[in-house]
C-alpha cells in the first residue's frame, strides 16, 4: 500500500510543489494558528510536507503570501508581451500541462517562486517583522568605493534554508526511486505461499458447515425423524448456501488479489521533472551580486539578494538561454546531461528543461497553450510583442478607443487644484 502511495504521489509531483502559488488570491487567511495550515492544504493544496513546515513556523507564512502576490504579478509583468504570458499561473492549485511537462515555463515558474520565498523571508527578517532571525551577518569583502557595511541586512542564509525546506518540500518524494525492486525468487516465493494459503482455505472451507459455525449453542432437543422428503429438501438447501457462500469467498479473494497487483516503476520522464524542479528552485536561491549604490552613502545595508523586479530580469534572461536536458541512467541513478551535443554541460546557474514548448499559438488543452486570438499587439514593433510575432501571421484588427483624463491641472492658493479633461485616440490592435 505504501507503494501505490509513494506512486501516485511521484505522478503529480511534477505540479504539487507550486500549488502554494495559490495564495496570491490573497484571503482572509488567519496565520495565527496552526489549524490554518490543515485548512490551507485542503484549500490551496499545501504538500503534507509543505504543511508540516507551516505548523512549525507559522508565523512566516503571512510573508509566503506576500511571495506569492510577488511570483505572479512579477512572472506577468516579464512576459505581458510574449506569447506566453503566465496566465496559466493564475489557475493555482489546478495546473495545466505548460507547468507540469517539464517545459521551460515550467522552470522559470519555480525559480522565481523560490526566489520571491527567499527574498520576503530575508527582508522581513531585516525588518524586524520575525522574531524567529535577526540580522544577516556582514560580507567580508568590502563594498565597492569608499562605502561601510551597515545597518541591519537581509537574512538571506535563513530565508534560503526556509524556502529550501517550504518550496521543496512538494518534491522530497525521491523515496520512490530508491525502492528496491522485488528480485524474481522473492516474487515467486511469495506466489507460491499465497496460493498454498489459498488452497487450504478453500480446503477448510469444503468440511466447514458454514451455516452451522455461526449458529449459537442450542439446548438440547430428542431428534425427531423426518420423511424422506423434507430431508432431501434441507439437504438440497444446505448444498446451495455451501455453494453461494463459496461463490462469495472466491469474488473475495479476487478483489484482494487485484490490490496487491505491484506499482509500475515511474517513469524515466518523471524522474528527469523531478530532478529538474529541484535544480530550478536551487538556481532562484542562489545568490547573486546587487549592484552598485548610485549614491555614497555612509553606511550600505549588507545584502546578497537582488529584489523581484532585478531577481525577476536575471531570470527571464536564464529563460531566453534555457539548456534542454534529458535523463541518462547512471547505475540506480538518473543524470540529467544537455540534449544537444553542442553543449558539453549546464552550470548552476542555468535553467534547464526536459520538454519542448509549443509554438502558443493555437488554443491546445492538452499542450497548455491558450492561444493568442483577441490579444494586444504593437502595430510598430519588430519584436515579439509585434502583431507579426504576437499573431502567429493571422494578421490583426485595428480600431481607435478614445479615452479621457485630466490634464492642465493648476493649483491655487489655498489650498485647490482644478484640472480640464483631455481626450485621447489611440490606436488598439488585437490579433486574428
Amino acid at each position: 500500500m505504501k507503494k501505490i502511495l509513494l506512486l501516485l504521489a511521484l505522478q503529480f509531483i511534477t505540479a504539487w510543489s507550486i500549488n502554494w502559488l495559490a495564495l496570491h488570491r490573497g484571503g482572509a487567511e488567519r496565520w495565527g494558528h496552526s489549524r490554518t495550515c490543515t485548512n490551507a492544504r485542503h484549500v490551496h493544496g499545501f504538500t503534507r510536507g509543505q504543511t508540516r513546515t507551516c505548523r512549525k513556523q507559522v508565523e512566516v507564512m503571512p510573508h509566503v503570501t506576500h511571495a506569492a502576490i510577488t511570483a505572479a504579478t512579477t512572472c506577468q509583468r516579464l512576459f505581458q508581451s510574449r506569447r506566453w504570458n503566465c496566465s496559466s499561473i493564475l489557475n493555482a492549485p489546478e495546473h495545466t500541462p505548460d507547468l507540469t511537462e517539464g517545459t521551460r515555463e515550467q522552470a522559470v515558474v519555480y525559480a522565481l517562486s523560490s526566489a520571491a520565498v527567499t527574498w520576503a523571508v530575508a527582508r522581513a527578517c531585516s525588518q524586524g517583522t520575525l522574531y524567529v532571525c535577526g540580522c544577516g551577518s556582514v560580507p567580508q569583502e568590502p563594498p565597492n568605493g569608499l562605502f561601510k557595511w551597515g545597518g541591519c541586512g537581509d537574512n538571506v542564509k535563513f530565508g534560503a534554508k526556509f524556502a529550501r525546506e517550504f518550496v521543496d518540500a512538494g518534491n522530497k518524494g525521491n523515496g520512490v526511486y530508491r525502492v528496491k525492486p522485488v528480485s524474481r525468487h522473492k516474487r515467486a516465493t511469495a506466489q507460491e505461499a499465497e496460493e498454498g494459503e489459498e488452497a487450504e482455505e478453500e480446503l477448510d472451507a469444503e468440511w466447514t458447515n458454514a451455516a452451522r459455525t455461526h449458529r449459537e449453542v442450542l439446548p438440547y432437543t430428542p431428534i425427531v425423524l423426518q420423511d424422506a422428503d423434507a430431508q432431501t429438501k434441507n439437504t438440497r438447501g444446505r448444498q446451495k448456501r455451501r455453494k453461494e457462500e463459496k461463490e462469495k469467498k472466491k469474488k473475495k479473494k479476487r478483489k484482494k488479489k487485484k490490490r496487491k497487483k505491484e506499482p509500475r516503476k515511474p517513469s524515466r520522464q518523471n524522474q528527469a521533472i523531478f530532478l529538474m524542479n529541484h535544480h530550478n528552485n536551487r538556481v532562484g536561491r542562489r545568490p547573486i551580486s546587487p549592484p552598485s549604490p548610485p549614491a555614497k552613502p555612509p553606511l550600505t545595508p549588507p545584502t546578497d539578494r537582488l529584489p523581484p523586479p532585478q531577481a525577476g530580469e536575471r531570470l527571464y534572461r536564464l529563460y531566453l538561454s534555457g539548456v534542454e536536458v534529458r535523463g541518462v541512467s547512471a547505475g540506480p541513478r538518473l543524470r540529467l546531461l544537455p540534449a544537444s551535443s553542442a553543449v558539453a554541460r549546464f552550470s548552476r546557474d542555468d535553467l534547464i528543461y526536459v520538454t519542448k514548448s509549443p509554438d502558443y499559438c493555437h488554443p491546445e488543452p492538452r499542450l497548455g497553450s491558450l492561444g493568442t486570438v483577441g490579444r494586444q499587439c504593437n502595430a510598430t514593433s519588430k519584436g515579439v510583442d509585434g502583431c507579426g510575432i504576437m499573431c502567429c501571421g493571422r494578421g490583426y484588427s485595428s480600431r481607435a478607443l478614445r479615452t479621457h483624463h485630466r490634464c492642465h491641472c493648476k493649483y491655487h492658493w489655498c489650498c485647490y487644484v482644478t484640472c480640464q479633461t483631455c481626450a485621447i485616440w489611440r490606436d488598439i490592435h488585437t490579433c486574428n
